[in-house]
């Protein structure tokens, strides 16, 4: 009678269930949202192809324009997520409060510089209101569009957690359309 060995096959059940694990935390890691992830509704080749323009960009029109921006009478700062790798941990993230009208506040105030550079003109913004874990952040609806240098709006969250509020600002410099993207993070209680 000859004895049967199944070690080797011990050694394969062993490195299968490796693989599989594996392939388990890839697919894991893929559908779990990057919480600090900075590409903004576009892809990510585009964002580091032009991450020097958008940097221009973004302090081109910073240096023209104030942006002030308030939430239930609070004053927020709006982060470019291309300037700033991570937000400030000692800027306190506003509560809005579920089933109810939040009230908004943004102003775009011409700086005093903005009389040196009278090319730069404010053509149109978005606002886009998004929870972190929304899979789908390219298809998102904007809530708010407008082109007036000084609007207020209500936003009437209807689901508790963290949002990312993001303002897609488009302007035209030297008869060109410029892009750039300001956010902040927003809390969602009862």
């Amino acid at each position: 009678m000859v004895k049967k060995t199944l070690w080797p096959y011990g050694i394969l059940i062993i490195i299968a269930i490796g693989i599989l694990l594996l392939i388990g935390l890839v697919y894991a890691s893929l559908k779990q949202p990057n919480l600090d992830e900075e590409a903004f509704m576009q892809s990510y080749e585009e964002v580091e192809k032009n991450i020097n323009e958008y940097i221009k960009d973004t302090h081109l029109f910073l240096q023209n324009y104030d942006v002030l921006f308030s939430v239930n009478k609070h004053s927020i700062p709006l982060i470019s997520p291309y300037l700033q790798k991570k937000q400030n941990k000692k800027v306190k993230i506003p509560t809005l409060k579920l089933g109810a009208n939040n009230i908004f506040k943004l102003d775009f105030i011409p700086s005093k510089n903005s009389s040196q550079n009278p090319e730069i003109v404010l053509k149109k913004y978005k606002i886009y209101a998004m929870h972190y874990y929304h899979q789908d952040k390219k298809n998102s609806v904007p809530f708010f569009i407008s082109n007036h240098l000084k609007e207020t709006f209500t936003l009437n969250p209807n689901q508790q957690g963290r949002l990312k509020l993001i303002l897609e600002i488009i302007f035209s410099y030297k008869n060109q359309d410029k892009k750039i993207f300001l956010q902040h993070d927003l809390f969602v209680e009862n």
